[in-house]
């Protein structure tokens, strides 16, 4: 899979907004869904979209391990998206964003492993409403990005 295909299947989810309270669930997968046809990533947009960049880095982490805990779950390389976590951690506060991871997907980009990592943001300070997307496609080996997209 190119980089350029990539990007174009991690898009649709950057289009979806939702603004509804409740503790994640969060989601982790092989297989990337159909988004505008999967309830559970609808449902899951509804309660990240009610997140705010108060505490952010707490709640990054509570995701962080969410995350990690169902990657293991479904028998997936929990130790690389533990990785891959902390590699999109270290890149918040150079684009001065809050992130809140809330969906992980291990897939394949030439071969490659890679997990692409959903996050809801917005820029850090305050106490804002976290209303915009991302997705970080990350080389679970030597944790090279290879693709990033947001809505900005």
């Amino acid at each position: 899979m190119s980089r350029t295909l990539l990007v174009l299947i991690t898009f649709p989810a950057l289009l979806l907004a939702g603004c509804d309270g409740g503790r994640s669930h969060v989601i982790v997968g092989s297989k990337e869904p159909k988004y505008s046809e999967d309830s559970e990533w609808s449902e899951e947009l509804e309660r990240v979209g009610s997140a705010r960049t108060k505490d952010w880095r707490l709640k990054y982490g509570q995701y962080s391990q969410s995350l990690v805990a169902r990657a293991a779950e479904a028998g997936l390389d929990s130790v690389s998206l533990s990785n891959v976590l902390q590699v999109v951690l270290a890149d918040a506060p150079r684009k001065r964003r809050a992130y809140l991871p809330f969906a992980a997907y291990s897939v394949k980009v030439e071969h490659e492993p890679v997990w692409v990592v959903h996050l809801a943001w917005e820029c850090d300070g305050g106490d804002q409403q976290l209303l915009h997307h991302c997705c970080y496609s990350i080389n679970a080996q030597n944790l090279r990005e290879v693709g990033f997209v947001t809505c900005m």
